[in-house]
C-alpha cells in the first residue's frame, strides 16, 4: 500500500484518538516531503540541466535546491516514523514519545560523545 486513502480503512478500523492523530501526521508529513522534493527536485535539475546545455551554473539556485532537497529529506524521515508509530499502536504496541540515546563514537581523527532525541 503506497497511498494513505488506502491505509485510512484499515486504520479507522479501531476507534483509537491516538492511533488517527499519528495517522494525521503521518499524511501531513509525508505530503510535505513530496512537495519539498519536487522543488528542490526542480532547483537542483534546473540548475545542472542548464549547466550540460552550455548556460552559466546558477550556483545560487543549486545550492538552494539542494538544501530544499536535505529538508524534504529529513521530513520524509519523520513521516516514516510516523508511520511506524501508527504500525505499532495498531498492533497493540506501546510507543514512547521521545526516546533519548547516548551514543560515543570513536574513529581515526574523530571522537565524539553525544545525545540523540527522536520524537
Amino acid at each position: 500500500m503506497s497511498k494513505p486513502k488506502e491505509i485510512l480503512p484499515i486504520i479507522s478500523q479501531k476507534d483509537n484518538p491516538e492511533l488517527t492523530t499519528a495517522f494525521n501526521t503521518y499524511k501531513s508529513n509525508r505530503d510535505w516531503a513530496n512537495i519539498l522534493g519536487v522543488v528542490g527536485g526542480f532547483g537542483v535539475g534546473y540548475s545542472l540541466g542548464g549547466a550540460i546545455v552550455g548556460r552559466k551554473l546558477s550556483g545560487g539556485l543549486l545550492a538552494g535546491g539542494a538544501a530544499i532537497l536535505g529538508v524534504g529529506l529529513l521530513v520524509n524521515g519523520s513521516a516514516n516514523r510516523s508511520l511506524q508509530r501508527v504500525v505499532q499502536l495498531f498492533n497493540g504496541g506501546s510507543v514512547s514519545e521521545v526516546q533519548i540515546e547516548l551514543f560515543i563514537k570513536s574513529e581515526d581523527y574523530l571522537n565524539a560523545v553525544g545525545v540523540k532525541f527522536r520524537f
